[in-house]
């Protein structure tokens, strides 16, 4: 039964094509906060603070007088071989 065996294969090279993964791409992307590399201001109303289980946080916005945007921790601050974020 020849067929039998060339639908098989037939099969069988469909079923592997099916499931063959693809190449996955991926591009980058840049962010910017206050100003951009040529140093033109923007907003940053994307931009929120939280608060952290770590403690009070600190936020500072002084972008709009040439300044920066600026987060961290009151206090102690994150212990030794934490990340904080």
């Amino acid at each position: 039964m020849p067929s039998r065996v060339a639908l098989l294969i037939l099969l069988s090279v469909v079923l592997a094509c099916a499931i063959w993964p693809t190449p996955a791409g991926a591009g980058t992307y840049d962010v910017y906060a206050c100003r951009l590399p040529a140093g033109k201001p923007i907003p940053t109303n994307g931009w929120r603070s939280f608060e952290s289980a770590h403690g009070e946080s600190v936020v500072t916005n002084t972008c709009g007088v040439g300044g920066a945007l600026e987060a961290g921790f009151a206090g102690e601050g994150a212990p030794s071989g934490w990340e904080a974020g």
